[in-house]
């Protein structure tokens, strides 16, 4: 349901408890059964997910419009977060090698990477 505010609200069928606090059911009218159960409006706003991806060499979350694709020659696609990363690849550098990438974190047991 769409107010006229622009706020999104959802309908959600409540069953008759008087363990259910007061609070989820913001607006009380006709339609908020106090005694058999009934529906009441909750509201809920509704939240932008980003689908974050991992940087191939780093290890550091890639957010929307960011990083750089390199594709090799068998169709084998490489995202890397910045320059920086994708010219380290290129060098033949090791990422565990490199204090600030996860690898080296991980193997050093800096923090708790999973």
């Amino acid at each position: 349901v769409l107010l006229n505010t622009g706020v999104f609200c959802a309908l959600v069928f409540s069953s008759p408890s008087a363990a259910s606090p007061s609070f989820f059911s913001p607006f009380k009218g006709p339609l908020s059964g106090a005694a058999g159960g009934g529906f009441t409006y909750a509201r809920s706003r509704v939240r932008m997910v980003l689908k974050t991806t991992l940087c191939r060499f780093s290890g550091l979350r890639i957010w929307p419009g960011r990083g750089m694709l390199f594709i090799r020659t068998d169709n084998q696609q490489y995202l890397f977060l910045n320059k920086k990363c994708k010219s380290l690849y290129h060098n033949r550098l090791r990422p565990a090698k490199l204090a600030w990438t996860t690898t080296y974190r991980c193997d050093r047991s800096a923090g708790s990477w999973s």
